[in-house]
């Protein structure tokens, strides 16, 4: 609980880096099983990427990131299309 108001609060004051603390927040709802509540805040991830040609460095760790968790929660959902998807593009687009 702790975790998630301290990236709550991190959003607040650094908005320009929102999706670190998404990222964050959705590690922390993949340990406590709640793959809808991760899949809400990774969602955002795949349109963000597909409008970004070229990434700066820190969008490139928060897509890896954010790709490779999004894996997890489809994988752990049963739904290994999307779960394989997800891993590929962490993998191989950044």
């Amino acid at each position: 609980d702790k975790a998630v108001t301290l990236y709550r609060e991190f959003a607040t004051l650094y908005p320009a880096n929102k999706s670190r603390a998404d990222v964050g927040m959705a590690k922390i709802a993949i340990a406590q099983k709640k793959y809808d509540d991760a899949l809400k805040l990774l969602l955002p991830f795949e349109k963000e990427s597909s409008e970004v040609q070229s990434p700066t460095t820190g969008q490139e760790r928060a897509f890896s990131e954010a790709f490779y968790l999004l894996g997890q929660a489809y994988e752990a959902k049963g739904d290994a299309q999307k779960a394989l998807a997800a891993y590929l593009k962490s993998a191989v687009l950044y």
